[in-house]
């Protein structure tokens, strides 16, 4: 059995105090998102724990994928208490806390991010987001490999679409030392997997599949195996198309079974590959150029 992590809020601001009320039973709170992870969010200095049925919106009721969250946002969490932990059944992001103030003229506020966006027709603003990262994966630490790849991830976010892409490649020459792959034969069998770390704690184990085989670089006779993680996701108009085309990811360690999805990768976060013996290749996220 795979052992779960738990994730730690790393980002805490100075604690706003959120504004709390019950409701119906549940627990209804409107303050500054301290610090956000991919199993909890803190609201003011209250944690609540993130589940697969969380509703991540903003106040027009149009689905956001967890990525459009920051540290410093102004949100409305409702909640209810299970098993002693508070655990979020709606986040609804209200407005950035470093915006200006909305003006009371019916022309759009200019947006936070540096490309101007238009209100969202409550006399807010939704932020622009992009994020283009990559993470080249060479040797682990003691280990020689022929074994080479690389992982990115491809996010723009808008007023009310989103573009996420995941990807991890991982090509390994036949035949194989490390990780063992004797012959094309044996490269179905060859279970590679991925672990995604924050501050060194795992918080997304993905697991690649064979998707080709190749000619070598080199000029030698042999192919390469092509192993691969692709996943997409696509928001428009509150509805979300997902493209899976090849592995897989889990992206709450926290919580048993798993919870498919796209990683939400940052910079500085560090992909991990294991032939389930040992980690053989290690690589960190940084900006694309």
């Amino acid at each position: 059995m795979r052992t779960k992590h738990t994730i730690a809020g790393a980002l805490m601001l100075c604690a706003f105090p959120a504004l709390a009320f019950a409701k119906d039973g549940d627990i209804e709170a409107r303050g500054i998102l301290a610090a956000i992870s991919s199993s909890s969010v803190t609201v003011g200095s209250t944690a609540y724990g993130l589940s697969s049925s969380t509703e991540l919106e903003d106040r027009a009721g149009h689905h956001l994928p967890l990525s459009a969250f920051e540290v410093g946002d102004s949100v409305k969490v409702e909640a209810r208490r299970v098993n002693g932990q508070l655990i979020a059944r709606e986040l609804e992001l209200l407005v950035d806390a470093s915006a200006p103030s909305p003006s009371p003229s019916p022309s759009p506020t200019p947006s936070v991010s540096p490309t101007p966006a238009p209100g969202n027709g409550n006399g807010e603003v939704r932020k622009s987001r992009k994020v283009k990262i990559r993470a080249r994966l060479n040797d682990a630490v003691g280990v020689v490999t022929d074994a080479r790849g690389q992982a990115e991830r491809e996010l723009e976010q808008e007023r009310k679409k989103a573009k996420d892409s995941f990807k991890i490649t991982v090509k390994v020459p036949v035949p194989s030392v490390i990780p063992a792959l004797p012959s094309e034969n044996e490269a179905a069998n060859l279970a590679l997997k991925a672990t995604l770390a924050r501050g060194g704690v795992p918080y997304a184990l993905c697991s690649l599949s064979l998707d080709r085989f190749d000619d070598s670089d080199d000029d030698s006779s042999s192919v390469v195996a092509e192993y691969k993680v692709d996943l997409r996701n696509e928001t428009k108009k509150n509805r979300v198309r997902s493209r899976n085309r090849k592995g897989s990811c889990d992206i709450d360690l926290s919580t048993a079974g798993d919870q498919l999805g796209i990683p939400d990768a940052i910079a500085s976060d560090t992909v991990t590959i294991n032939d389930g013996t040992a980690d053989i290749l290690v690589g960190t996220f940084a900006k694309k150029r």
